[in-house]
């Protein structure tokens, strides 16, 4: 790396060691519907499955924090703080380190996925109100950023889709080289590799989610869908093709790692690629699917540097919710921010 380089902040790999793991609780039938109480179970249960290799702590509504704990296992905290919503990989804020090895946050605008949700005041809150927490600087970005969609490699290569984040009504006026500038000054992005296409959910209220990410450096996960005639094949196969000529930021041709797009997880707009960089151990979605041991057997064959743990999230479908958009890690360092 260069000097230059050196001097910037950066966001550690998602593999790097984490201090924790942050997630929150469902706060209500707005997303959930009559599904509620499987869905705080279920996320109770993933709660449980990261702790096992890192400290989780939950986030709950300071009046929600007793029934809390009567999901959660032993030795998981709650953090009492307002929130609106679970997807703390787009609430929360993006912990990057600077030359000086000291924690920071980067908190976006947040706007309830272009007000797909109007009762965000909350959550649009929620990323400053954790560093406050953790007496750790905060530096507000001038740009609406929905973490769930931004996959990194730690090593200045990003995959991200423009089509949410250069709409007018999120990003006035914002073009993609103004997004990769942002993102290089923020969270040390050298280079965005821009995918074409999303897997959108057909279920009304509900957020899409990148049928991709890094598995480790140089190494991607895509989604595919082997029939012809599948309504998502040819956006996925552009995905593929996309991704397949691709460099990063080191200049490595990446080499993608192919899952079978699970049926059951089709009107969530889900897929095998939300998953969860723990310690030591990579949390890969289960649907009850057909197509689930083919997705572990493919990555289990490409992270053999990690255990490889499938958790079934079925029950979190009706929420559209994968494991990626319900977490989000805060890295390992030596010592917070100054205050």
């Amino acid at each position: 790396m260069s000097g230059a380089r050196d001097e910037r902040l950066r966001l550690p790999a998602p593999w790097a060691p984490h201090a924790r793991c942050w997630m929150a609780w469902p706060t209500g039938t707005a997303r959930w519907g009559p599904a509620l109480d499987a869905a705080r179970t279920a996320i109770a249960e993933l709660a449980a499955a990261v702790a096992e290799f890192e400290p989780v702590t939950m986030i709950a509504r300071p009046e929600q924090t007793a029934g809390v704990s009567l999901y959660l296992r032993s030795g998981i905290p709650v953090l009492p703080l307002p929130h609106d919503d679970v997807r703390v990989r787009d609430t929360l804020p993006a912990f990057v380190v600077g030359p000086d090895d000291r924690l920071s946050a980067v908190v976006f605008r947040y706007d309830g996925w272009g007000s797909i949700w109007p009762d965000h005041a909350h959550d649009a809150r929620l990323a400053e109100r954790l560093a406050d927490h953790l007496g750790t600087t905060a530096r507000r970005a001038g740009i609406t950023l929905y973490g769930s969609l931004l996959h990194h490699d730690g090593e200045g290569t990003a995959l991200l889709s423009a089509g949410p984040h250069l709409d007018l009504s999120r990003n006035p006026g914002l073009r993609e080289s103004d997004l990769e500038a942002e993102l290089g000054e923020l969270l040390g992005i050298e280079k965005v590799i821009w995918l074409p296409h999303l897997l959108p959910p057909s279920a009304p209220q509900r957020e899409p989610e990148a049928p991709y990410c890094f598995l480790r450096p140089g190494v991607v996960l895509a989604s595919v869908a082997a029939d012809p005639a599948d309504p998502a094949h040819e956006a996925l196969e552009a995905n593929l093709a996309t991704l397949r000529a691709a460099e990063d930021a080191r200049g490595r041709r990446l080499e993608v790692v192919t899952v079978p797009l699970p049926a059951s997880a089709r009107s969530a707009g889900m897929s095998y690629a939300s998953l969860y960089h723990a310690n030591g151990a990579l949390l890969l979605p289960g649907f009850a699917d057909p197509t689930d041991k083919a997705a572990l057997r493919a990555v289990s064959a490409a992270v053999t540097d990690r255990t490889v743990v499938q958790i079934d999230v079925s029950a979190l479908l009706p929420g559209g919710c994968g494991i990626y958009a319900l977490t989000r890690e805060q890295p390992e360092i030596a010592a917070p921010g100054p205050g």
